[in-house]
C-alpha cells in the first residue's frame, strides 16, 4: 500500500492510504465481509429470479396448452365423424380465433354432409325407379301377364337407357 500525506495550508493534516486489489487482504475486514455478503446475496437473488421465471413460464404454458389440448380433443371427435361437437371459444385471442375458425368449419362440414345425404337419397330413388319399372315389366312377361312384344321391349330398353344416363351422370358428378 502507498501512503500519501494530506497537506492543507502547508501542514500535513493526515495520511492517505492507497491500495490496489492485490493488497486487498490488508483492507478493512468489515469491507471485505460486506463484499462477500454482496456476492452471496447477488448469486441467491439471480437463482431465485431464474427459478421464479421458470415457474411462471411453466404456468403460462400450462394455461395456453390447456386450451389447445381442449381444441385438439374436439378436432379428434370431428375427425371421427362427430359433427355435433361444441367448440368453446375461450382463451387468448389467437386460440379464440382458431376455435371460431374450427366452429365455422364444422358448420360447413354439417352442410356438406346434409347435402351429401340428400343427394344419396335422391340418387337411390332415381336409380330405384327405372329398375323397379323394368323388373315389374319383366316379371309380368315371365308370368304370362303380358306377351313379349316390341312395345314392352321398347319400354324396357328406354328404362335401361335412363338408368345408363343416371349412372353416367353419377360418374361425371364423382369426377367433379
Amino acid at each position: 500500500a502507498n501512503v500519501f500525506p494530506y497537506i492543507v495550508g502547508g501542514k500535513t493534516v493526515g495520511k492517505l492510504h492507497v491500495a490496489n486489489l492485490a493488497a486487498r487482504n490488508r483492507l478493512n475486514p468489515t469491507l471485505i465481509e460486506f463484499q462477500e455478503q454482496l456476492k452471496i446475496r447477488s448469486y441467491t437473488m439471480y437463482v431465485a429470479i431464474i427459478f421464479i421465471s421458470l415457474l411462471f413460464s411453466l404456468w403460462i404454458s400450462r394455461v395456453l396448452s390447456r386450451h389447445l389440448e381442449r381444441l385438439g380433443r374436439r378436432t379428434k371427435e370431428i375427425r371421427l365423424g362427430n359433427l355435433d361437437v361444441n367448440i368453446p371459444i375461450e382463451g387468448p385471442e389467437e386460440i379464440r380465433q382458431l376455435a371460431a375458425t374450427l366452429a365455422e368449419m364444422v358448420k360447413e362440414l354439417k352442410k356438406h354432409e346434409e347435402w351429401r345425404l340428400h343427394l344419396m337419397e335422391d340418387l337411390t330413388h332415381e336409380l330405384r325407379t327405372p329398375l323397379t319399372s323394368m323388373l315389374t315389366q319383366l316379371e309380368a312377361i315371365q308370368d304370362g301377364v303380358y306377351e313379349v312384344s316390341d312395345e314392352w321391349l321398347h319400354d324396357i330398353y328406354e328404362e335401361l337407357e335412363r338408368l345408363a344416363r343416371l349412372i353416367s351422370d353419377l360418374e361425371r358428378l364423382s369426377e367433379a
